[in-house]
């Protein structure tokens, strides 16, 4: 199972409001393929402790504790030692 965490797609689009311009409807449909994980209280509750415990940015914690969710074993990530546990989570840097 894969999971998908792009800032980059902020704004969120809804009916309403065109997408941003050069996004590419290709990108955003391969996406919507992935489960989304909402950044709701327990999320930035968990992430603020996993960074305080890891000595991570909030987000990066965040992105370990979205992964974590999501049911992923494994984390790709540039940010990241290769071979980091966080709990279920083990981080594999591809450079």
């Amino acid at each position: 199972m894969g999971a998908l965490l792009r800032e980059e797609l902020r704004p969120r689009l809804n009916a309403r409001e065109k997408a941003e311009p050069g996004s590419d409807p290709r990108i955003l449909a391969a996406a919507a393929m992935f489960p989304v994980v909402a950044a709701d209280r327990v999320l930035v509750l968990d992430s603020a402790a996993t960074a305080e415990r890891h000595q991570l940015s909030i987000f990066d914690a965040a992105i370990v504790r979205a992964a974590a969710r999501a049911g992923c074993e494994e984390l790709l990530g540039e940010d990241f030692s290769d071979g980091q546990v966080f709990g279920s989570v083990r981080v594999r840097n591809p450079f």
